[in-house]
């Protein structure tokens, strides 16, 4: 049994994929690098990795060109200038540039929409591409669990032992998968006995607002059948000010996982500081600021130390 670890990104325009995945584990590898040394970097870079790239499919639906990754990379040169005690509130307070209005819009606005049944258009007003991943009359979220179905599947047929990581719309495709793959999933390589994930880490997740949970794979069920099957534990990294994960608690939402013994490495909910800065403006939801950070080297370093089977 080996380690391999999974990436999966979010919503809105995106680079190529040799981009964002080469901004995405350098980010990474830095933070494993500045907090637990050298030795612990050469083992990630060594250590199986697969990056679930959709930017291209949501590219198409948001009518955009692959975005260019300048402003990406310079946002993460940043983010390695700073050691790690500087990741802190008052590490944040002190950056330059405002917080964007959305993350207003959202606290103000998503709880009591959601409430009322409203909060579903109002997100597809702003996220054209979540609206299309929920849509009925379009192919688009199946396309979007394929490619992760695709790598889940390699990777269990190898017996490896994973860590997946899944930032915002990637952790409601990734939770999407994972609750096909328990129940739905009829594939001949497909055992839900033997396949499980070792670690899932979100970041900058919104399965904690309402209008969300409502449409996830399994919502209307009762009981086991709610729920993935296939997690062994689960951490949840939510920034200050991230209007995508603007309900930051998920333990309480799907508490009903724990109580069925569904998670028995449990689920842990961490509040941070995102300090990612890009084009001089503050992005507390940027996957670069939640790969760099150090609960995330944390979580990352203690898995790649673990022995398989051990963690």
């Amino acid at each position: 049994m080996a380690k391999r670890i999974l990436f999966i990104h979010g919503r809105d325009r995106k680079p190529s994929k040799e981009n964002l995945e080469a901004i995405w584990l350098e980010a990474a590898a830095h933070g494993l690098q500045r907090d637990h040394g050298l030795a612990i970097r050469k083992q990630f870079e060594q250590t199986k990795k697969e990056f679930v790239y959709f930017g291209d499919l949501s590219n198409a639906v948001l009518g955009e060109s692959a975005e260019d990754p300048e402003s990406r990379w310079e946002a993460l040169g940043r983010l390695q200038a700073l050691d790690r005690a500087q990741f802190s509130a008052q590490g944040y307070q002190r950056m330059r540039g405002a917080s964007w209005i959305k993350p207003a819009l959202i606290s103000w606005l998503a709880s009591p929409l959601g409430r009322l049944g409203l909060a579903k258009p109002f997100i597809g007003i702003i996220a054209a591409d979540l609206r299309a991943y929920w849509s009925a009359k379009s192919n688009h979220g199946t396309q979007l669990r394929n490619r992760l179905k695709h790598v889940l599947h390699e990777a269990w047929s190898g017996h490896d032992e994973i860590l997946l990581v899944a930032h915002s719309l990637g952790s409601i495709i990734a939770y999407d998968t994972l609750w096909q793959c328990s129940w739905a999933d009829t594939s001949p390589q497909h055992n839900k006995h033997a396949q499980k994930i070792d670690l899932l880490i979100t970041l900058g997740s919104p399965l904690g607002d309402r209008t969300v949970q409502r449409q996830l794979m399994g919502a209307n069920l009762k009981g086991l059948n709610r729920y993935p099957t296939c997690i062994n534990r689960w951490e949840n990294l939510a920034a200050k000010d991230d209007y995508i994960c603007h309900d930051r608690l998920l333990c309480d939402d799907f508490d009903g996982m724990r109580e069925l013994g569904l998670l028995p490495g449990g689920l842990h909910d961490h509040f941070i500081h995102n300090l990612n800065l890009r084009a001089d403006r503050s992005n507390p939801h940027a996957s670069v600021g939640y790969l760099i950070h150090p609960t995330f080297s944390q979580l990352l370093a203690t898995w790649l130390r673990s022995k398989p089977g051990g963690s």
